[in-house]
């Protein structure tokens, strides 16, 4: 009698076991949500008139005039875009000296990071703005040009710079569009452009006759 009493709890205890065995491993749910995680493989990209490398077709000529300035001659060429999907923000650099094109690893000219007082001997500065992308062409800034005393004409230097809606933005190149990043955080969506306008001040005197290259970086980051 026992031993029959004995198997009934067992047969019980198993019945016990396997519905819980089913509650915890297909237990009533409403609703039931499918994940799909999307891995983003795509790179942040930033182009100069479409390409990694672009060189103004302004080339500027200097007559050797103490501390002559130069600006683009066809600034509506020079287009920065965001050529991916991701947002972006950007920054802008130069090298801390100029390249000699002429002679490789020749004589160059320092980049100093102040506008406040001339360049001197073997120096040279370097500014740039931001327009719409708009800006028509020959609207870029002229040599005279308020516009590169105002702040957000800082010079350009090794040390990046960020882009933003103080820094960089001329406010006066607004036509049909805005000067500034896209958004309040200085980010640029896919697709967007803005007009770069360029502004050079030559050395007070020279050592070299070679051909400088002087660039204007732009990082995506």
């Amino acid at each position: 009698m026992k031993t029959a009493w004995k198997k009934a709890a067992l047969a019980v205890a198993l019945v016990v076991s396997g519905l819980s065995l089913g509650l915890t491993n297909a237990h009533a749910a409403n609703p039931a949500v499918l994940n799909l995680d999307v891995t983003i493989t795509a790179a942040k990209s930033v182009t100069v008139n479409g390409v990694a490398s672009s060189t103004d077709s302004a080339s500027v000529a200097w007559s050797g005039v103490s501390n002559a300035s130069f600006t683009a001659l066809n600034q509506s060429s020079v287009t920065v875009a965001n050529n991916g999907v991701v947002t972006e923000n950007w920054e802008l650099s130069t090298n801390p000296y100029t390249i000699d094109t002429t002679n490789v690893g020749g004589s160059s000219w320092a980049v100093v990071s102040s506008t406040l007082t001339l360049p001197g001997p073997n120096q040279v500065a370097l500014q740039a703005v931001f327009g719409s992308s708009n800006t028509a062409a020959g609207g870029c800034p002229a040599v005279g040009s308020s516009d590169w005393n105002g702040a957000y004409a800082t010079p350009i230097t090794g040390t990046v710079t960020q882009y933003t809606s103080s820094v960089y933005a001329d406010p006066s190149l607004n036509n049909l569009g805005t000067p500034d990043p896209d958004n309040g955080s200085n980010q640029l969506y896919a697709g967007s452009k803005r007009a770069l306008c360029w502004k050079l001040i030559m050395p007070n005197s020279t050592s070299t006759q070679d051909t400088q290259n002087v660039q204007v970086i732009v990082t995506a980051l």
